[in-house]
């Protein structure tokens, strides 16, 4: 699995703390200690195994062959699944919530926005409960920003008004 890693000098506290102070939510946290009952997608899966929060859109704005680009995260991001015991490359299509639990229960992952429903940072892709690891991602480096440059990393609510945190 490829990741995609845009660093900040930024704590994920205030990052979190900014999110909050623009009224997104967070409705389902999952501490450590379900991790290993709520993981994975199952037929005993419910609702109560999945993060949960506001849906919110991030969106990356960098300088790239001097243009600015604005763009999805999803956008820089394939996905391969398994479909019929192959592998099929498709485009990536997240459902990004707000939870907040890294910053709950003070996980020290520095995580701010991850695909695999993990309860160690504060925005995840809710498509699938806590911890899928079964579909893999790569990154588009066509569209990413050049590596080492700066970039900014825009989260809004798909419900609140126009205010939006940026990082």
């Amino acid at each position: 699995m490829n990741s995609i890693v845009f660093s900040t000098d930024i704590s994920r506290t205030d990052i979190d703390n900014a999110i909050k102070e623009i009224g997104i939510k967070s409705r389902r946290q999952i501490p450590m200690s379900e991790v290993e009952q709520r993981k994975g997608l199952k037929a005993t899966t419910t609702i109560a195994d999945y993060l949960d929060g506001d849906p919110v859109i991030v969106i990356v704005r960098f300088i790239k062959d001097g243009k600015i680009v604005e763009t999805a995260l999803e956008d820089l991001i394939e996905e391969k699944i398994i479909v019929d015991g192959g592998e099929v490359i498709k485009p990536y299509t997240p459902h990004w919530v707000y939870h907040g639990t890294g910053e709950a229960i003070t996980f020290p992952s520095g995580c701010c926005v991850c695909p695999s429903d993990c309860n160690g940072g504060i925005i995840t892709d809710n498509v699938l409960p806590l911890k899928t690891t079964e579909n893999y991602y790569r990154v588009n480096w066509e569209r990413m920003p050049p590596v080492g440059s700066k970039a900014e990393i825009i989260i809004k609510s798909i419900y609140s008004s126009p205010k939006h945190a940026t990082i």
